[in-house]
């Protein structure tokens, strides 16, 4: 999937950090990705990411840099497992689906987060993360 002209003017104000990076699921520090439901954070990206796990073996990553005004240092979204959800609660309130990114309250954001690549190696428990 190579990003196009629609994509990249859409995230203008998000700097696009080269991002290639492997967790290891079944590890300490991200055991939480081994059912579904579980997710976790990466300090790779701009903001760093989010990772959820949607459906047995099957990941999601969308970058923590709110899209509502992503130069402010403070925008950046956090996962709220108590009502399933994306908040950038430091500064716009918006939120965002952690399934698909896209913004579940167009008062604020109206552009998805910026999503990123994943494959997932089962017998290895291993999780690629691209931008490429």
């Amino acid at each position: 999937m190579q990003s196009s002209c629609k994509e990249d003017h859409m995230y203008k104000d998000i700097p696009n950090i080269f991002t290639d990076t492997t967790i290891y699921v079944g590890s300490m520090l991200y055991h939480n990705l081994e059912s579904v439901g579980g997710w976790g954070y990466t300090p790779n990206g701009y903001k760093g990411l989010f990772i959820y796990c949607s459906a047995p073996g099957e990941y999601v990553a969308f970058e923590r840099c709110c899209t509502y005004d992503p130069r402010l240092p403070e925008s950046m979204v956090y996962y709220n497992p108590d009502e399933l959800v994306l908040i950038d609660s430091a500064c716009c309130g918006a939120r965002f689906s952690p399934w698909t990114g896209s913004p579940l309250n167009n008062d604020h954001a109206t552009i998805p987060l910026r999503p990123y690549r994943t494959q997932y190696y089962e017998n290895r428990k291993m999780l690629k993360i691209t931008n490429y």
